[in-house]
């Protein structure tokens, strides 16, 4: 399946995570790990399946394996909205997809 990827520092929720979009640019699916292991949020799943965003949303998490603030744990006090998405950010080096 052919999707863009692009990783975001999401401050609301406070954890970085990748949102999978489909060629026309609809969101499809956002990649995250938190707590409680590695999760998936189906955005479009009248649309796609776990089952069809498999392949994405394996390189989704090797993609956010390279960041180590992506669960959001242990963020500095007194951050501003600007800064806290950076820190979710630091460490990345995205490769593409």
């Amino acid at each position: 399946m052919d999707v863009e990827l692009t990783i975001c520092g999401n401050v609301r929720s406070n954890r970085t995570e990748v949102e999978i979009s489909d060629t026309a640019g609809n969101l499809v699916a956002a990649v995250f790990e938190d707590a409680n292991g590695w999760q998936t949020e189906l955005w479009a799943a009248d649309t796609y399946s776990a089952d069809d965003l498999a392949e994405p949303i394996t390189r989704a998490r090797a993609c956010l394996m390279q960041y180590p603030n992506r669960r959001g744990e242990g963020a500095p006090e007194g951050l501003t909205v600007g800064a806290r998405a950076l820190w979710l950010m630091q460490g990345g080096r995205f490769g593409g997809g």
